[in-house]
């Protein structure tokens, strides 16, 4: 065996031990996502109640990188609509994501990673958590229009009003478990 067949061997190798740890970490808050869900607030004036799943969908992003953030809650989707209870209203098929209050909120929940980068420092980090509870809300709202046959303004009102509070703690947390110092690595 030559170097260059050995270094090209080890490239193949790597590679792909990256992306089952990337997959591992996607099925992992996947997973965490479900159990955040479970942590459930119903509010009086709106069909959406308030979960823990943000959280879940904020790190995503940051933990497993862009695309694999996104695959982690497509999977937490595509689990949900096969059977497993972890959706707050639980939309009965692909056809009922479209139709129930909180699809809107799911395929947010899907595309919210794709903009979230972990970055170095808190402010910089909470940005990127605002930016992906914006591209959520924008979901969100958006369903809720059509679902509810309702106006944009009765819309925010239903469905980022409520939350807003609640959504910037998880910002705020999300923030501070990304920017907490981490131990540098073993040489």
């Amino acid at each position: 065996m030559n170097a260059s067949s050995t270094i090209k061997n080890y490239y193949v190798s790597s590679k792909s031990l990256r992306i089952a740890h990337k997959i591992s970490l996607a099925l992992g808050m996947a997973f965490l996502t479900g159990l955040l869900a479970q942590i459930r607030i119903y509010l009086p004036l709106t069909p959406v109640p308030v979960t823990g799943q943000v959280l879940g969908v904020l790190l995503s992003g940051a933990v497993c990188g862009s695309g694999f953030g996104a695959l982690s809650q497509l999977i937490y989707v595509v689990f949900g609509l096969g059977g497993i209870s972890w959706f707050a209203l639980a939309p009965a098929s692909l056809a009922g994501l479209f139709t129930s209050p909180t699809g809107g909120y799911l395929l947010g929940f899907i595309m919210a990673p794709l903009v979230i980068k972990r970055k170095r420092d808190f402010v910089s980090n909470l940005r990127c958590m605002l930016l992906g509870i914006a591209v959520i809300y924008l979901f969100g709202t958006t369903g809720l229009m059509f679902v509810l046959h309702t106006t944009p303004w009765n819309a925010i009102k239903l469905g980022i009003l409520p939350f807003l509070a609640f959504d910037l703690m998880k910002a705020f947390v999300a923030a501070g478990i990304l920017s907490y110092p981490r131990r540098p690595s073993k040489p």
